[in-house]
């Protein structure tokens, strides 16, 4: 998992994630929030740190932007801080 965010006030749930068996890296600021499952379906939102009550998002499944997506993250993770 790639969080934006890692403060005092999330270090808990983030910890709970790696109890879990979550891999957890930092990376800078995105503006988006993204999910992919099964190499099809992308669930693309917007990402407001301060109020996310108000965040938008899509689910598209579509396998071709799937792989394009898994692709970003790839790159994204390869840069990310280690937690």
């Amino acid at each position: 998992m790639l969080i934006q965010d890692y403060s005092s006030e999330n270090a808990e749930q983030v910890l709970n994630w790696q109890k879990n068996g979550i891999i957890v890296r930092k990376t800078p600021l995105r503006h988006l929030r993204l999910m992919i499952y099964d190499n099809s379906t992308v669930y693309f939102m917007s990402y407001k740190h301060s109020d996310s009550e108000k965040d938008l998002g899509m689910k598209i499944k579509y396998p071709p932007l799937a792989v394009i997506f898994s692709q970003l993250f790839e790159e994204w993770w390869q840069k990310a801080e280690i937690i």
